[in-house]
């Protein structure tokens, strides 16, 4: 039966195809996945994939939504929706037990924020799936994942949820209420909190066996020292960046100064004061998935290949990216030419500037 119904897939009227998908999908899900022959389930398989492919995004979303929870699913046809847009994909990265961590890690690495977001409200999503949602740092899936409370993040993954919630009071709300923050977390965040929320994080740390008071005064003790810190450090790193624009430091050695504490924030004010660009948009190039953006600012300030293979390890390192730098990726930045690159640098130098008039 089935294989006569391929043949109708390949027909080009788009309602026939609609009305196509329907009446192999009752036939699947009505019989029940048991009752059919291996070879059958690969024939639906292929048949719905190739019928997805010629149907209006709001069709292919309400069959997403249809087949999503049902756990009879095909994973290539999950798969094949998991990849769609995000109205078609969402339910089925949502709820679809078809898919194994290695898929949702696939679409997290490979589409976009809305993608992410639908994976982060899965129940019981787990810690190698939450890192990888976290690697792109987006507020909205923070959020997302600490208002799931079945989703578990591992102790690096708080941690980077934390270090966003400093400056996030919404994420910092969020964490107060976590039963599995770690207790590190909530006294970083401790001082922060409006009266109520703090009274909410004292009693999980409480239920943890702490002891209120001191652990109140810890977290105070913490960011204070914390922030004392940070600001030398920046007093430190504007420092160097004089003694650099004096002639007093070789570059090298001030790139090797910014990436000691392995910070991409000491690398981000560095090559932000020498390069009069935002330290934002510095930071933005260090913490890219691609190399292109750091490895164009460091050649427009005619950093030398050993200094920018130091900045590059700290991206790599910052980005869970393997250690080993590509031969390649060499042979490129020695390639590009350093007035092109400042060309380019003062292009982006303007339009910052313009943004900030504006």
């Amino acid at each position: 039966m089935l294989s006569s119904l391929l043949e109708l897939a390949r027909q080009p009227d788009s309602d026939k195809r609609r009305e196509l998908l329907g009446a192999v999908s009752d036939m699947f899900y009505a019989d029940g996945r048991d009752a059919i022959a291996e070879r059958e389930m690969q024939l639906f398989a292929e048949v719905v994939t190739r019928l997805l492919k010629d149907l209006a995004e709001q069709d292919r979303a309400e069959f997403a939504g249809t087949v999503a929870p049902d756990g009879r699913t095909p994973r290539d046809v999950a798969l094949a929706l998991a990849h769609d847009t995000a109205s078609v994909a969402a339910p089925v990265l949502q709820h679809s037990q078809a898919l194994t961590e290695e898929d949702l890690i696939a679409v997290a690495r490979e589409r976009d924020t809305d993608h992410r977001v639908a994976i982060s409200k899965r129940a019981d999503v787990g810690e190698k799936v939450t890192d990888a949602l976290l690697d792109f740092g987006e507020t909205e899936v923070m959020e997302t994942l600490l208002d799931n409370s079945t989703s578990k993040l591992s102790p690096r993954g708080f941690t980077r949820i934390t270090d966003r919630a400093m400056d996030r009071p919404e994420l910092r709300q969020r964490l107060a209420t976590r039963r599995d923050a770690p207790t590190e977390a909530l006294m970083r965040i401790m001082p922060l909190l409006p009266p109520d929320v703090q009274a909410h994080a004292k009693a999980l740390l409480a239920q943890g066996g702490g002891r209120l008071d001191e652990l109140a005064k810890s977290a105070n003790s913490a960011m204070a020292k914390e922030r004392l810190d940070g600001a030398k450090r920046r007093l430190e790193i504007k420092a160097l960046a004089r003694k650099f624009e004096a002639g007093e430091l070789p570059i090298y050695d001030f790139v090797e100064n910014l990436v000691a504490n392995h910070h991409a924030l000491d690398l981000a004010l560095g090559l932000a004061e020498i390069s009069m660009l935002p330290e934002k948009q510095v930071g933005n190039a260090i913490l890219s998935t691609e190399a292109e953006p750091l490895a164009l600012i460091c050649k427009a300030l005619e950093i030398g290949s050993d200094g920018y293979g130091l900045a590059e390890a700290l991206r790599r390192e910052c980005m869970k990216l393997p250690p080993d730098i590509p031969e390649a990726l060499f042979a490129s930045y020695d390639k590009v030419n350093a007035e092109q690159a400042q060309r380019a640098l003062r292009f982006v130098q303007v339009r910052s500037s313009l943004a900030k008039t504006g």
